[in-house]
Parts: C-alpha cells; sequence; structure tokens
C-alpha cells in the first residue's frame, strides 16, 4: 500500500499504466479513473523523457499542483 510521505506538500502518488489508467492511487477515488488525455500523462508518452509539469490549478479544490 502507498503512504503519504510527506502529506504537507504531496497530495497523492499514483499509478498510471500505459494506457493512462489509474491503477494505483493514495487517493482511493481515483483508482480507476482514466487520465491518458491530461498533459502530465500525454508528455512522457510522446517525448519519452521525464516530466515536470506546470503549475496546474484543480477546477475543482482550486488547489495548485505539479505533476511528476
Amino acid at each position: 500500500m502507498l503512504s503519504k510521505q510527506d502529506a504537507l506538500n504531496i497530495s497523492s502518488y499514483a499509478i498510471l499504466d500505459v494506457n493512462g489508467l489509474d491503477v494505483l492511487d493514495t487517493f482511493p477515488t481515483d483508482i480507476g479513473v482514466q487520465k491518458a488525455n491530461r498533459d502530465y500523462f500525454q508528455g512522457p508518452m510522446k517525448s519519452n523523457l521525464p516530466y515536470v509539469s506546470p503549475f496546474e490549478l484543480s477546477r475543482t479544490t482550486l488547489v495548485s499542483s505539479i505533476y511528476f
């Protein structure tokens, strides 16, 4: 089971499969969510390189996030 090591700065850890499906997540409601259309998935799939997103603002929580 994944655990939140730095809950102040890291809100969630997730593992996506090669199709962009969230298969394991510390935010349980995201498990099974399709994320293939997200920039943080598309970027590394196109470039085959590591990726760090720009700051993204959640439409629902208004919390800023970055994705690795």
